[in-house]
């Protein structure tokens, strides 16, 4: 099943970012992770869409919450009728926007600020970078303040604190071995490149 999205998306000259949410199990964490995405909306230029895969949860509250947001016109809502599983769920959601760049955002992850507009300033710093991933409280390499650790979730206050002092460091982006689908995102030319 495939829920329309609403009006078209394109602002300026920016093409539109996909920003793709699967989902299977946590309604907590998955609509928290939602409700971070929208209440970032207003903070951020780049023009997206929030695209929620739902893999074939075995939780019915969660199935009718994405469909009232998707009613609301908030989320693009894809059903899968069996799951699918990470990876062809996110193939699947990658083939309905051929031309977008796109974000992977897993369901237990907040976002906050302006998030989307500095990882797309990152990506689009230099034309040979294919994706870029931020720094997690959780997300094995990009683990911060210990990489390869797991560290527990800040509350929505020290998020926002450790956002702000994030902003104001003058640290350049790094290369990295390998990006984290925890929150990626992923340029289409890289994409349409290596498949």
């Amino acid at each position: 099943t495939f829920v329309a999205p609403p009006a078209a998306f394109k602002v300026g000259d920016k093409q539109p970012v996909d920003v793709l949410i699967p989902v299977y199990d946590g309604l907590e964490e998955t609509l928290e992770c939602i409700n971070s995405a929208l209440e970032a909306r207003k903070l951020n230029r780049t023009p997206h869409r929030l695209v929620v895969i739902e893999d074939a949860t075995p939780v019915p509250a969660l199935r009718k919450a994405l469909k009232v947001l998707a009613g609301k016109g908030k989320i693009t809502l894809v059903q899968n009728p069996v799951n699918l599983g990470f990876i062809r769920s996110m193939n699947r959601a990658m083939a309905l926007s051929p031309r977008q760049d796109v974000v992977w955002l897993n369901a237990d992850t907040r976002v906050h600020g302006d998030w989307l507009d500095r990882l797309r300033e990152v990506a689009y710093n230099d034309e040979t970078i294919a994706s870029v991933t931020p720094f997690t409280n959780n997300g094995e390499l990009m683990s911060f303040p210990e990489s390869r650790f797991s560290h527990p979730m800040p509350s929505a206050r020290e998020q926002a604190r450790l956002d702000d002092l994030a902003r104001q460091t003058d640290s350049p982006a790094m290369e990295i071995e390998t990006g984290c689908g925890f929150c990626l995102y992923i340029k289409r030319k890289a994409l349409d490149s290596v498949g």
